[in-house]
């Protein structure tokens, strides 16, 4: 890199070729051009030898590194700049406009020997251990430029040109398996003249250590905004820079207790760190941070007042821990902390009260989880927990989504008591919850019910006037089924006397025309024990209903089969109806005339 306005010669046979390409004149173009340097352009080099007494004397006015290179490290990067734009109209007085560009090395263990690729346009110099430099200029208007060549007669300097590390404003050394400790620290001086430079991505570098990076970090600019130090071998970096905005530490296997101290930093990633135990993070900007996989997680320093989003999916951060960080983040709205192998309980009160979701899924431990004034809280997902049996949700008036399947050890009590508690819920998931048997669910907001396969369900009685799902698919042992819109109680079972039919008939309707007006979808397929009575108190119960699904349901007859698929077919026929006149009431367009029906259930499809 570049560091005083002039090209470095490399190599000694082909130093005076590469000092009259330095002394050429450039031919001013309406954009400047900056050659990227790739990994073919670079190779490892022992040193760049002192120009001697055979070097032209013009090369003095290319900058002092023209004249008297210094040593460069076992690694020398090239980049170029033609020339400064033309004037433009609305330029910054004193800018000379040259493009930034990206010095980008990535994936080359053994940086191979280089070959030279010239562009059009552009100037380029390779330092090798062949010693080559390649050459290529654009004519403009006709003129070809004059050929330098060894030996020639010194030309004219060229016109005053900006370094080319000034310039620089992205560097990515990822995946150089063959840069050494020793190279990486000589990287700092050159960095230090790169005054534009944001995003420096050194991941996947071996060479990157405690010691090699906090020398790299000392000689960054202040103007570094992106750092990526993902699968390195860091393991107790301090990490203090006044600009940076996002952090990558990911699949970091060394790393242990990381200090980030960056009072702008928006987004850090420390996820697949397996060893991380004591990270420490202070930062007013913090908003997301991720630490999946970290499976010795002990302790969480957090000073992030501004932190909204936690993901700590697989951590082994313990209830204790995990309560005493959460005091520290007051704004926090997503915390996911699922896959926790260590967590056994869990107690949140109004330390984050604008906690929106929450995330225990797949906490193998967990039993017991109580929430208290959460009045922002909106979703809790615990499916998977199979030894959780209490859930209590107390103060938290807004949560309205709940996922608890697979919580097998949960029973019908619970079940009951939580849904009390929750005035604004939903939707509410209790599929696979292997040891309800008959709970009673009572509800002023639910609007929907998942209980698949819940083999043990025999019995379920709703209480819920705005539910329009139900669904029991392959409740095997399901023989009660009640929805209703008050506890008032039903006329029993069907008579077996045949004078009495009509009179129970009677008291379905009229318990029909005040219980249940909104259940629109039953999904009742699979249930082999229920009853035909059961099948036709639901129709009564629900006039609304459209979609009713009674596949593999071998307990019924035919007779309720048609009953069932003529009332939905009623309830449609009615529905298209009502659609058609509102259609006809109100102009709309052809997008919006369209009439979408719910499926039917038929006779032949049972």
């Amino acid at each position: 890199l570049a560091q005083d306005g002039g090209v470095g010669a490399a190599g000694t046979a082909a130093a005076p070729a590469v000092a009259a390409a330095a002394r050429a004149p450039l031919h001013p173009t309406p954009q400047a051009e900056v050659q990227r340097a790739t990994a073919a352009d670079i190779c490892p080099v022992a040193s760049c030898p002192a120009a001697n007494s055979s070097a032209p004397a013009g090369a003095a006015a290319a900058g002092p590194s023209a004249a008297h290179p210094r040593p460069l490290p076992s690694l020398a990067l090239a980049l170029v700049a033609t020339s400064p734009k033309s004037p433009v109209s609305g330029a910054e007085p004193g800018s000379l406009g040259l493009e930034e560009e990206l010095v980008h090395l990535e994936h080359h263990p053994a940086l191979p020997e280089p070959s030279p690729r010239p562009e059009a346009g552009a100037h380029t110099t390779v330092c090798g251990d062949g010693a080559r430099a390649g050459h290529a200029q654009r004519a403009q208007g006709g003129e070809e430029p004059a050929e330098a060549e060894s030996g020639s007669s010194p030309a004219a300097p060229p016109p005053p040109r900006a370094p080319a590390a000034s310039q620089l404003a992205s560097l990515s050394l990822a995946g150089c398996l063959s840069l050494t400790p020793a190279c990486l620290k000589s990287l700092g001086p050159v960095l230090r003249a790169c005054a534009l430079l944001s995003h420096l991505d050194v991941s996947r570098t071996p060479a990157v250590t405690d010691a090699s990076l906090d020398h790299l970090l000392e000689t960054s600019p202040t103007s570094l905004t992106s750092l990526d130090l993902s699968g390195t071998r860091v393991e107790h970096p301090r990490i203090h820079l006044p600009c940076l905005q996002r952090l990558h530490l990911a699949n970091c296997d060394a790393l242990v207790g990381p200090s980030i101290k960056c009072p702008l930093v928006t987004a850090v990633d420390l996820s697949g760190s397996e060893r991380l135990r004591t990270p420490a993070l202070a930062s007013a900007a913090l908003g997301a941070l991720r630490l999946e996989g970290c499976s010795n997680l002990e302790v969480l320093g957090l000073a992030c007042p501004g932190l909204r989003r936690c993901t700590l999916y697989r951590c082994g951060l313990g209830p204790s821990a995990l309560s005493a960080a959460l005091t520290r983040v007051p704004v926090l709205t997503l915390l996911d902390i699922s896959g926790s192998r260590n967590l056994d309980w869990l107690e949140l009160e109004a330390s984050v009260p604008l906690l929106r979701t929450l995330v225990l899924s797949w906490c193998p431990r967990l039993a017991a989880v109580r929430l208290t004034h959460l009045p922002s809280l909106r979703t809790l997902r615990a499916h998977g927990c199979s030894g959780i049996a209490t859930v209590n949700v107390l103060d938290c008036p807004s949560l309205c989504t709940l996922e608890l399947q697979k919580c097998r050890a949960l029973r019908d009590d619970a079940a009951a008591a939580l849904v009390a508690h929750l005035p604004a819920l939903r939707t509410l998931n209790l599929s696979s919850c292997t040891r309800l048997r008959a709970p009673a669910l009572r509800s002023a907001s639910m609007e929907a019910l998942h209980l698949f396969n819940c083999v043990g369900l025999e019995g379920l009685t709703l209480v819920t006037p705005r539910l329009r799902l139900l669904n029991c698919t392959y409740c095997a042992a399901l023989r009660h089924l009640r929805v209703t819109q008050d506890e008032a109680v039903g006329p029993g079972p069907a008579p077996q006397a045949p004078g009495e039919v009509r009179r129970h008939q009677a008291a379905l309707a009229l318990e029909g025309a005040r219980s249940h007006a909104a259940l629109d979808a039953a999904l009742l397929a699979g249930c082999k024990s229920l009853p035909d009575e059961q099948v036709r108190g639901l129709l009564a119960s629900c006039p609304a209903l459209t979609n009713l699904e009674l596949r593999a349901c071998s307990a019924l007859s035919q007779q309720v089969l048609e009953e069932a698929a003529e009332q939905c077919r009623r309830v449609q026929r009615a529905e298209a109806t009502r659609s058609r006149e509102a259609s006809a009431a109100t102009p709309c367009t052809d997008a919006d005339s369209q009439i979408t029906l719910t499926r039917t259930s038929s006779p032949g499809a049972w």
